[in-house]
């Protein structure tokens, strides 16, 4: 799908700092994670100071922000020296399902291989089936293991944000769905048996994600 109206996608600078302080509180708030301005600012400064440890996008529409895209360096030997995260992707909502997302990728992409990086990586929640299809389309490939954290700067770190359960609920269905669509294609109308055993495994599978 071609985005809508007329996308750009600029370098942000310094000058974007409370252009990008605001679109981040949206993103974060979504997301349910912890907002400290304070910390946002300082990680702002950094990035858009040193030009070695990434880049910021824009997402603008008809000259409008309506999105951001973080690109961060890093190296490592698995994935022969430079690499790179999609550390995060956001666009109002608005204006998603318009191929937006899909270009800020295929940027990140563009930039990656001109920084002679050959790999680059992005995180995805395991409820969000939908993106995770998305990104898979795109040729993103799950290691099939945990990321892992632990925070070294010795302060509290704030949780995150107890999720609202209906949100929750939604991500739970949305899995059931996804389970039921795929064992459907995989086999014919089932006896009795068979149904109690795969709203088993669709229960299972929705509880734990609460």
């Amino acid at each position: 799908m071609t985005p809508g109206g007329n996308p750009a996608f600029p370098l942000a600078t310094p000058g974007d700092e409370d252009l990008l302080v605001e679109l981040m509180r949206e993103f974060y708030v979504i997301e349910h994670l912890p907002f400290d301005e304070r910390v946002v600012r300082k990680g702002l400064r950094e990035i858009l100071g040193h030009r070695a440890y990434g880049l910021i996008h824009l997402i603008q529409v008809d000259g409008h922000p309506v999105g951001y895209m973080v690109l961060t360096f890093g190296f490592s030997l698995e994935f022969h020296g430079r690499d790179a995260l999609i550390d995060e992707l956001y666009v109002q909502e608005e204006h998603r399902g318009r191929g937006l997302g899909r270009v800020a990728l295929e940027l990140a992409e563009e930039v990656c291989r001109r920084e002679g990086i050959a790999a680059l990586h992005l995180e995805v929640d395991r409820v969000n089936v939908r993106a995770q299809e998305v990104y898979r389309k795109a040729g993103y490939r799950d290691h099939d293991r945990y990321l892992l954290t632990k925070w070294l700067d010795g302060s509290a770190q704030p949780s995150a944000a107890p999720q609202d359960p209906g949100t929750a609920l939604k991500s739970c269905t949305s899995i059931v769905k996804e389970l039921e669509r795929r064992i459907g294609h995989a086999s014919q109308p089932s006896s009795p048996s068979h149904q109690h055993t795969t709203t088993l495994i669709a229960l299972t599978t929705a509880s734990t994600s609460l």
